[in-house]
């Protein structure tokens, strides 16, 4: 139960009688007002609010109201105000709003100020080209003049009318995603009330693309992967994906300090930060471990060559940047003569031999990094079912040739 703020009973008896008449929990709508005071007993708590008319006009979170308007405003958790403090608060928006004055003492950030924080941030946990490009080409160029309060669902309505002129339904919907991501980050941080994007029209035409590597494209890239280089690291980093299942910017990201090694003697990776905002440890299994440590030769010999030198300060465990991955991707997919395929299908391959194994959904979330067993439900279920539909094909074809030959044996005899 909420602690009622202190004041002097008498002088607050108004507001105290609100406590009374109203049970925890029983508001659904809107807050009760005394005075402009207002008290909501909602499922999440009491919360204080005040409300007041403008007699001048003036703005509020970006927004500019005319003169007469009314203003609700929400100061947040009732337990954090005296009744004392929430009547001097209740004055001075007041005061404010009689001269005309903006009732915000800061000016509100501007899209663009708030998505190059975002992406500093994200660029910490995952080093996402994707997302750089999307914020610093495609979303602050389209809104990064607006007031980030004022961003409507019909902006976000016109920027995709737009842009589907120029790209495909697919790319506009990884786009509005970072959208999405930014703007949810501003809601967790009460920088605006509610997220714009949810709003707005859904993107028609989008592919629900989900797939997996069957064992023999496995090999087929893996080989075609070696061609490429003479140390074959572009196929071990491949296969470190594969046997992790861990995200593209996490393995670029990975430190060789991040390899752990247990009392025990087995060793573990632990990933401090990721797209989730949360640290995971995944165990090494002997193919991992061969990976890494052919790895760490490779690097030995690429550190004595005259060739090629790594900086003093790179202690990746893979130091090569995510053009680099992408360019040999693309070259070793074109190789193998795989025509549909992307570096993040490995983590999908990953968890869908993981659930195909028997590993259960909850303990494979504190492997992959998923905020919960929904994510896996939504993204791997149908992977599942069409790799469990394929298995069954090949062997309903193997159980029908064994079956012909021997009728034809029979015949023969």
């Amino acid at each position: 139960m909420s602690m009622k703020p202190k004041g002097r009973p008498k002088k607050y008896a108004a507001y105290e009688k609100v406590l009374q008449d109203y049970p925890p929990k029983s508001m659904k709508k809107r807050p009760v007002y005394i005075d402009g005071i207002g008290i909501f007993r909602g499922l999440r708590g009491d919360t204080a609010w005040i409300k007041l008319r403008t007699e001048k006009g003036t703005v509020y979170k970006g927004k500019t109201y005319s003169a007469g308007s009314a203003i609700e405003i929400k100061l947040g958790r009732l337990s954090s105000f005296t009744w004392e403090e929430l009547e001097k608060i209740y004055d001075e928006y007041k005061r404010k709003a009689d001269h005309g004055e903006p009732l915000e003492d800061e000016q509100p950030l501007t899209f663009k100020e708030y998505a190059e924080d975002w992406l500093h941030h994200a660029m910490t946990r995952t080093k996402s080209i994707t997302n750089k490009y999307d914020v610093e080409k495609i979303l602050i160029p389209a809104f990064g003049n607006k007031l980030l309060t004022s961003l409507s669902s019909i902006d976000i309505d016109r920027w995709q009318t737009k842009r589907l002129n120029d790209v495909k339904p697919g790319t506009l919907q990884r786009n509005k995603n970072t959208l999405k991501a930014i703007l949810n980050s501003a809601l967790r941080h009460g920088l605006i009330e509610k997220n714009p994007c949810d709003n707005s029209y859904k993107i028609k035409g989008v592919q629900d693309y989900a797939r997996y590597y069957t064992p023999e494209e496995t090999l087929k890239i893996c080989n075609a992967a070696k061609e490429l280089d003479d140390d074959g690291w572009f196929a071990d980093f491949i296969l470190f994906a594969l046997f992790t299942g861990m995200r593209r910017g996490e393995i670029l990201a990975l430190l060789w300090s991040d390899i752990k090694e247990l009392p025990d003697g087995h060793k573990v990776i632990h990933i401090q930060t990721s797209k989730s905002d949360k640290g995971r440890t995944i165990p090494c299994t002997e193919e991992i471990e061969a990976l890494l440590l052919r790895q760490k030769d490779r690097i030995k010999i690429f550190q004595k060559s005259r060739i090629w030198r790594l900086p003093k300060d790179d202690h990746r465990v893979f130091p090569v940047s995510a053009s680099t991955v992408k360019r040999r991707w693309q070259d070793a997919k074109k190789l193998a003569g795989i025509e549909q395929g992307r570096m993040h299908d490995w983590r999908a391959t990953n968890i869908t031999y993981a659930l195909l194994s028997g590993v259960d959904p909850k303990t494979l979330t504190s492997i992959t990094g998923h905020k919960d067993m929904q994510m896996i439900d939504k993204h791997y279920a149908r992977v599942v079912e069409h790799a469990v539909s394929s298995a069954m094909n090949k062997t309903g074809s193997y159980i029908t040739n064994a079956l012909k030959k021997a009728e034809e044996n029979n015949s023969k005899d």
